[in-house]
């Protein structure tokens, strides 16, 4: 396939996939691991990647500050965009 012609830039698909990596292997009581998991959702964000599908399916949503790893979007507005593409 022709990089013209992706769908999902590549860029993205990196990112999603180191994340996506990441966050399974996470510790969520680790500082150190925590600020990895942010610089990837900031490196995300800031090539035009909305990371919060893929934190939430990994994230134990209860205990969890969420605007600490950088996410901008609350996990209600994460599941309410998921509805809406459902319903589309």
């Amino acid at each position: 396939m022709l990089r013209t012609k992706r769908q999902t830039p590549l860029k993205h698909q990196f990112i999603s996939e180191i994340l996506r990596y990441e966050l399974k292997k996470h510790d969520w009581s680790n500082i150190e691991h925590k600020n990895t998991i942010k610089a990837l959702i900031e490196d995300a964000y800031e090539t035009g990647f909305d990371p919060a599908k893929i934190f939430y399916e990994f994230c134990p949503v209860e205990g969890i500050e969420e605007k600490e790893y950088g996410m901008k979007k609350s996990w209600q507005d994460t599941m309410d965009d998921i509805a809406k593409e459902a319903n589309n």
